[in-house]
């Protein structure tokens, strides 16, 4: 029998005894059910959402295989060297990591298939194959982890270490506050999210995949190399391979680097870019226009079933906006600092979740009213007619079905320029008016209403309502804002809105 078949035979003995396993048979069910019961499924899921679940994924299953692997491979550490055994010691070990990471990639695929099989509609986005190379690669950390400390320390303090690393997380993050133990607790957890994935979102382009895959692959090699680097009696191999370890580490962190710089850091984001509508993909539904990402198409309807309502009610001689739908990685000039003319709007959407709709919303009738997006422009609008004007807008919104939850959308646009009481009061109050009353007087005295320099006094006027001044104060078990909250506060020298 030939050296490469007695290989294969124990590698296909090692996978048998790694499945069998008792620490596999009682950790890894428990960890499957544990990842099921603790998975997020948005009504309207994201290739964002499941690389999300699957980096979580990769954390559980690879910790439950480091357990798994640690057994054999300190066996064969500690007791093979004496042994006439037809395969080395490095053979050997080669072959037990061989098999476990078989298995580690066998169940991290099948979970992650488990992801897009049981969501409720496709997930939107661009798929990205090498991606999910990253995410399967990813979960070699487990095993390959296990034999590293397996060949350098012959203990099984590495093991103990990692199971009472998690309750031990737990414990400081339910007890310790502002502590140093907390400081320290939130720099390895920072350090483990960097090991894990250099990109805080999806890579949904080819660029930040290949960043990705590189990655986990400099990852894998620095793990293999520290299994070669242990080997006795090689110390110019030893030393070539740390050698090679520490420029990979440094490839690291050069492209943490590179990765943050380019693609997480707002402040560097370039100037906008001009866009084509028709080659970027736009649909115009009515009078709005909306240009979604590439697999994010089926969104278009959501977005104008929340708008139709409210722009039905804003006049056909106002401006309205072009929806842009932007990421970090896709259209960042216009995801961190839109052009004229442009409400962008992100990745995340719930049709049952009325605040994205009133997000949304809020965008478009500020640009439609001359006043500067909350999230980009600070400034305050108190006593200005065209906030409250705006907030009624807002107000009319798909999801809001009663009053109650219409004074809520009111507030939240109030919020974004600082209210004080009677602009509150009014907004309250409109709410509650007949519906074909109030749009009327906004149709017809549009380009009084929002002129900045129009005051709550010219929209009560216009209402025949009492001064706002006069005007009784909301039901307050119904505002999100409290009384002594008033004025809304929003930070010192906060400039007018112009």
């Amino acid at each position: 029998m030939t050296r490469a078949s007695i290989f294969w035979r124990l590698t296909g003995l090692n996978l048998r005894h790694l499945l069998i396993s008792p620490v596999f048979l009682v950790l890894m069910p428990l960890m499957l059910i544990w990842l099921w019961l603790t998975t997020s499924m948005p009504a309207l899921p994201t290739l964002n959402d499941f690389f999300t679940d699957s980096v979580l994924k990769v954390a559980g299953v690879g910790a439950v295989m480091f357990a798994v692997t640690t057994f054999p491979a300190l066996r064969e550490v500690r007791h093979s060297h004496d042994l006439a055994l037809p395969l080395s010691s490095a053979l050997r070990l080669l072959s037990l990591t061989l098999a476990s990471v078989t298995v580690t990639s066998v169940i991290m695929g099948s979970v992650a298939a488990l992801y897009p099989l049981f969501a409720p509609v496709p997930p939107a986005g661009v798929f990205q194959p090498i991606a999910l190379v990253g995410v399967i690669l990813l979960s070699w950390y487990g095993p390959l982890s296990a034999v590293v400390s397996a060949v350098w320390t012959r203990s099984f303090m590495p093991l103990v270490a990692v199971g009472l690393l998690f309750p031990t997380y737990l414990l400081y993050t339910a007890l310790a506050l502002v502590t140093p133990a907390d400081l320290v607790m939130e720099q390895m957890s920072r350090f483990m999210y960097l090991a894990l994935s250099p990109l805080p979102f999806y890579p949904d382009t080819f660029e930040t995949a290949l960043i990705y895959l590189t990655h986990t692959l400099l990852m894998v090699l620095c793990l293999t190399l520290l299994v070669l680097a242990a080997r006795r009696g090689a110390r110019l191999r030893r030393v070539a391979c740390l050698g090679v370890v520490g420029l990979s580490l440094v490839g690291l962190v050069g492209l943490q680097a590179y990765a943050n710089d380019v693609y997480v850091d707002p402040e560097r984001s370039p100037s906008p870019l001009p866009r084509d509508l028709a080659a970027e993909g736009c649909v115009e539904i009515g009078r709005m226009t909306y240009c979604p990402l590439p697999g994010y198409e089926p969104w278009v309807e959501h977005w104008s079933t929340e708008l139709t309502p409210v722009v039905a009610r804003i006049p056909d001689r106002a401006p309205l906006p072009v929806i842009w739908q932007a990421n970090p990685t896709r259209r960042s000039d216009t995801l961190y600092t839109p052009p004229d003319g442009t409400a962008p709007v992100g990745e995340y959407w719930d049709p049952e979740n009325p605040y994205h709709g009133m997000d949304l919303d809020s965008s478009v009738v500020a640009y439609s009213l001359g006043l500067p997006p909350y999230l980009y422009h600070l400034c305050s609008a108190t006593g200005q007619a065209r906030v409250v004007v705006g907030s009624w807008l807002v107000s009319r919104g798909a999801v809001h079905e009663d009053a109650s939850t219409r004074f809520t959308a009111a507030e939240w646009f109030l919020m974004d320029y600082r209210p004080d009481l009677p602009d509150l009061s009014l907004a309250y109050l409109l709410t509650r008016l007949p519906e074909e009353r109030v749009a009327a007087v906004i149709e017809e005295h549009w380009e009084t209403l929002t002129s900045p320099e129009a005051d709550l006094d010219t929209l009560t006027e216009l209402l025949d309502l009492p001064p706002a001044d006069e005007l009784p104060e909301p039901d307050w078990e119904q505002a999100m804002i409290e009384p002594h909250e008033l004025p809304y506060e929003m930070g010192e020298d906060t400039p007018l809105c112009p």
